[in-house]
């Protein structure tokens, strides 16, 4: 039971934390959590920039607790990405994504994000010069907030279920 607590204000932080970044750039939370037939979709924003009428961003958030580099490495190849991530997970995005876009028009953007938080000393620099296309949005001493932009380029999602750009 602790560790179920434990584990939802974690992920209860993780996704305060990408609110707050993503509020810094211009994007507002407009649904918390909204809960679909098929699941859930832990954020959707809208952007408050300037001309960027009907931007919306569906956003899974991922949050987990790092304790030592090799864990931190391991998520930045395609095995580290697929523990975070379920193909359900993903689905639902696209699915509901598209729903709105037909019938709204919106431009609309999927993000998934992984938060994770530091337990040990580490090197900033040490990710700097990784070769991987998860962009590292934001990082500090406690924490690191990472972006994938999943690509659907095969409707048979057995197949691949997640392309990666930046």
């Amino acid at each position: 039971m602790k560790d179920t607590k434990y584990r939802k204000r974690l992920g209860e932080w993780g996704e305060t934390q990408v609110d707050i970044w993503l509020e810094k750039h211009q994007w507002i939370p407009i649904q918390k959590n909204l809960k679909l037939k098929r699941g859930e979709i832990d954020r959707i924003y809208s952007s408050n920039k300037e001309g960027k009428d009907n931007h919306l961003c569906f956003a899974e958030i991922k949050t987990n607790t790092i304790t030592s580099y090799k864990t931190l490495f391991e998520i930045f190849s395609e095995i580290g990405i697929k523990k975070y991530i379920k193909s359900h997970q993903i689905r639902n995005l696209r699915y509901f994504s598209e729903n709105l876009f037909l019938r709204y028009q919106a431009k609309i953007y999927i993000r998934i994000f992984i938060i994770l938080k530091i337990k040990f000393k580490f090197n900033k620099s040490c990710l700097l010069n990784l070769n991987s296309s998860i962009k590292i949005c934001f990082i500090c001493d406690e924490f690191i907030i990472l972006s994938i932009e999943p690509e659907f380029t095969n409707l048979n999602i057995k197949k691949n279920i997640l392309e990666v750009l930046i």
